[in-house]
């Protein structure tokens, strides 16, 4: 489980750092099935790594929020929280549910499946 926390912390500080070219390496090798808004899709790794270092938009603050590290195995740990992002040029920062499993690999942990959704905005 403190394998899985220390990921967490070092992708947070990859984000924030647009350090493009190591963003992928969070992920498993085989590739990862992501989750985005409700759209089911399974990426290789080679796609991840090409999204991060091409069209991709860091975002002006970004930050993991409530996270909690389950385990399911011994080598299964499934993660789940919030984060929130700012998206460059926006007044108001967005928060996404999230969930993940992280498992691992020889590179040491890795995401495996990922799932991102916006939370509802609270009603004024």
């Amino acid at each position: 489980m403190r394998s899985a926390e220390q990921l967490y912390d070092a992708y947070v500080r990859d984000v924030r750092a647009e350090r493009r070219g190591s963003i992928a390496h969070y992920y498993d090798p085989r590739g990862a099935l992501i989750v985005v808004g409700g759209h089911r899709r399974y990426y290789s790794r080679a796609a991840i790594d090409s999204f991060y270092r091409g069209p991709w938009q860091a975002p002006a603050f970004f930050a993991w929020d409530t996270l909690a590290f389950d385990s399911l195995a011994p080598d299964l740990v499934v993660v789940t929280g919030q984060f929130r992002w700012l998206r460059r040029g926006s007044a108001d920062t967005a928060t996404f549910i999230y969930a993940a499993v992280v498992q691992p690999a020889d590179s040491g942990m890795v995401i495996r499946m990922e799932h991102e959704t916006p939370a509802p905005r609270p009603h004024k």
